[in-house]
């Protein structure tokens, strides 16, 4: 899996840009102009939705599997405005309800069936009045039913695309 995002690292943003520039504008109207302590983005890639996000936090995390990766995001970010660490989603070197707001957007696959274990990682480390933010990719071309992830009522559902579906779960709702 590295070895496939760090190839798809050099040209990332030119072929994914558009559509996850659409993806992260629900995040951030979603999040509106709350400022918070702590902001930590699994699978971060490049960079882009920690730059803007980011710029609401005291501290910005970014976490991806791919090294290349986290060097396109290095150099977007710049020294000190955030910390970068690689890891795997499956185990996240991140204390239990430390982060303000968890994001997680084009990271998780229904089809790869670790996805339930993956949604209660992200949920571990988000503090309890946090914000969640993530998106599954769903080949049947459904939206995923809340109850099948185990989220609460109340939780925002949004489709962004055929093939893949926006949770956004806050206690400010």
């Amino acid at each position: 899996m590295e070895e496939y995002y760090d190839k798809l690292s050099t040209g990332y943003d030119e072929l994914y840009g558009p559509e996850q520039l659409r993806k992260h504008t629900k995040v951030i109207d979603f999040l509106g102009d709350k400022i918070v302590e702590i902001v930590v983005d699994v699978g971060c890639g490049t960079g882009n939705l920690l730059e803007r996000v980011g710029k609401r936090s005291e501290m910005g995390v970014g976490i991806d599997i791919s090294l290349r990766m986290l060097f396109k995001a290095r150099a977007r970010l710049g020294r000190g405005r955030a910390e970068l660490i690689r890891a795997d989603s499956k185990a996240l070197p991140i204390k239990s309800a430390s982060a303000d707001i968890v994001l997680a957007i084009s990271l998780l696959e229904f089809s790869k069936g670790d996805w339930r274990s993956r949604i209660m990682e992200l949920g571990r480390i988000v503090k309890r009045r946090g914000t969640l933010a993530f998106t599954v990719f769903h080949p049947d071309r459904q939206v995923l039913k809340i109850g099948r992830l185990g989220l609460r009522p109340g939780t925002r559902v949004e489709n962004v695309s055929g093939m893949e579906t926006l949770y956004l779960v806050s206690d400010k709702q």
